[in-house]
């Protein structure tokens, strides 16, 4: 069996960005369907207990094997970085290899 790769992205919205988001998560979505990525959950965050700066999203998602470079190293990838940075304000993405 293949080993899946988790990944965890805690992401703080710009306001004055959600054209630049909506293209972005379009696109995004494009390349996750197209490589078997599972969204196994997104929250929104109402009240933050510790720490500095609320984020307002947190996804956590399943990709089989080495999508996850295959998809954030691709040359479809960086043409969307300029979106990406005027969509958030921080975006951090976490990976978490399966643990068996």
């Amino acid at each position: 069996m293949k080993k899946k790769t988790t990944v965890i992205i805690v992401a703080k919205i710009r306001p004055d960005g959600k054209l630049e988001l909506n293209h972005y998560l379009s696109e995004m979505n494009k390349h996750y369907e197209k490589n078997n990525v599972t969204l196994l959950n997104k929250f929104s965050i109402d009240e933050m207990i510790v720490g500095e700066e609320r984020p307002d999203i947190i996804a956590i998602m399943e990709f089989p094997d080495n999508s996850f470079n295959k998809i954030f190293k691709s040359k479809e990838y960086n043409l969307l970085l300029p979106y990406r940075e005027k969509a958030f304000e921080k975006l951090e993405i976490f990976i978490s290899k399966e643990n068996k």
